[in-house]
């Protein structure tokens, strides 16, 4: 896109963004929000939380932008506590681990097929979904109400073009309750329109 053959992009998060566009120079900023993509904890072993054993295995997504996200999931569950000083902390940041749980890292597209041989899995939203995971295998979601704001996705335009007119009218376009009702109907509880959540 840097390099003119695209005018915007609305496919990655603000924390991938911000990551991207550092390492390109901060050549493009971004001019809207479009959707979250919740994370979740999924297991089709336990039917709830409080069923997570012992010594049980968790697989997480491996990649700076997810695992961070995943680990603050199992936060969430009062899993695990990690330390949150590190920049971009993995499972060896991991602080409180009552359970003696074993936290797997994997690639965040192979999360949904590690749910089949561990005992849980946080799962990014749209392989949940692609995969067509079951809604009575959600153990927890991603607290959409708070800190939200690095996981919403953006649309992206060159700095040097980003107060154009017809961006402007794309954002406003994107940005109805039309829109908010066709992700629904499309996504369903996979991914929520985000443009006003902090």
């Amino acid at each position: 896109m840097v390099d003119g053959s695209l005018d915007l992009n609305a496919f990655q998060t603000k924390i991938f963004f911000d990551d991207q566009n550092k390492k390109m120079g901060s050549k493009l900023t971004s001019i809207g929000k479009t959707v979250i993509v919740p994370m979740r904890l999924y297991s089709l072993k336990a039917d709830k939380l409080s069923d997570i054993k012992s010594g049980a295995t968790i697989a997480v997504p491996n990649d700076a932008t997810n695992e961070q996200r995943a680990l603050n999931v199992l936060v969430q569950a009062k899993l695990i506590k990690y330390n949150t000083k590190v920049t971009d902390p993995t499972a060896k940041d991991i602080t409180w681990n009552p359970k003696k749980l074993n936290i797997k890292e994997v690639d965040a597209g192979q999360a949904v097929s590690a749910l089949k041989t561990t005992d849980a899995a946080v799962i990014n939203g749209n392989f949940a979904h692609d995969a067509k995971l079951a809604d009575k295998d959600i153990l927890l979601t991603q607290n959409l109400k708070k800190n939200v704001d690095p996981y919403i996705n953006l649309i992206a335009a060159r700095k040097t073009e980003a107060n154009k007119k017809v961006y402007k009218q794309i954002v406003k376009i994107y940005q109805t309750a039309e829109t908010k009702a066709e992700i629904k109907k499309l996504f369903g509880n996979s991914q929520y329109a985000a443009w006003n959540l902090k």
